[in-house]
């Protein structure tokens, strides 16, 4: 099958540093290649793939993030070859989701963020709340805006108390090491979580995870066996003896068998032969 993969365009596949669409993209560009597809991959010029890449930017544009014309000659490049493609699958944003509509190619979006609402993110001062736990704050987002930043200071940093080291960003390599030597991995959010890449990742480290019940979260932990589901931040410090108990091969089987990327490949491939089948009848 010719697949072509349409990523942001705003970090290198797979990035450096932060990421999570782009390690996605990655994974599944590779492992579809692997299986002896035709793969192409539109990303920036700075990528690795397995598949073919082509690319608009030699370097990813990360400081214009947010900028409509980078993300729009990014898109076009792929829509314009839309023709030598049996399905087009696209991971950048509703910008392509437009474009779509303009080609007779089956195009599948894959929408990895909400799809109505701004995302809400806690921080919170843990360590008042359970004395004599360590904790380090990774930091999930790249803060290039200057009202990122102001917020960050404002309402984050008065609350990096004693017991609370906050690294900011770390590479993949330094971020495997921090989950695998973890004793749990702490995911306090109060948004609608669409699925949650970090919660994978430290499971598939052998380190449990205790979220709070939003969004996907009680789909994605098996409550009691890979991570604890939780009411809200204040129950996490009690979930913690819990989780003290949980396996770690277990974390890490659940993984394998739902979230594995071959398993994803072959889940994203039916979908594509789907597409391709309803685009065909329809002629």
């Amino acid at each position: 099958m010719r697949i072509a993969i349409l990523s942001p365009v705003w970090f290198a596949v797979p990035p450096s540093g932060y990421g999570g669409i782009e390690w996605v993209v990655s994974l599944l560009a590779d492992g579809l290649a692997d299986a002896g597809h035709d793969v192409t991959l539109f990303a920036s010029g700075d990528s690795h793939s397995k598949a073919r890449l082509s690319y608009v930017f030699e370097l990813a544009p990360s400081e214009q993030i947010g900028k409509s014309l980078p993300e729009l000659r990014h898109a076009l490049a792929c829509f314009d070859r839309a023709g030598d493609f049996d399905v087009i699958n696209d991971h950048s944003g509703p910008l392509s989701i437009a474009l779509g509509d303009l080609v007779e190619t089956p195009v599948l979006h894959t929408v990895h963020g909400p799809l109505d609402g701004d995302p809400g993110r806690v921080y919170e001062g843990l360590a008042q709340l359970a004395p004599g736990v360590g904790l380090i704050s990774i930091s999930l987002n790249q803060r290039q805006d200057p009202k990122e930043h102001r917020y960050f200071h404002e309402l984050v940093e008065p609350h990096l108390v004693e017991g609370i080291e906050y690294l900011g960003e770390v590479s993949h390599g330094e971020k495997v090491e921090l989950l695998q030597n973890a004793r749990a991995t702490l995911f306090p959010i109060e948004w609608e979580e669409p699925f949650g890449l970090v919660m994978i990742e430290s499971m598939a480290c052998g380190t449990p995870v205790i979220a709070t019940r939003h969004g996907a979260v009680p789909e994605v932990i098996e409550d009691g066996a890979s991570g604890i589901v939780v009411g809200n931040y204040r129950e996490m410090p009690a979930a913690l003896d819990r989780a003290d108990v949980l396996d770690p091969l277990e974390c890490r089987r659940y993984v394998e068998e739902r979230y594995a990327p071959e398993r994803m490949v072959e889940d994203y491939l039916r979908v594509y032969e789907a597409a391709v089948a309803r685009a065909s009848a329809s002629v």
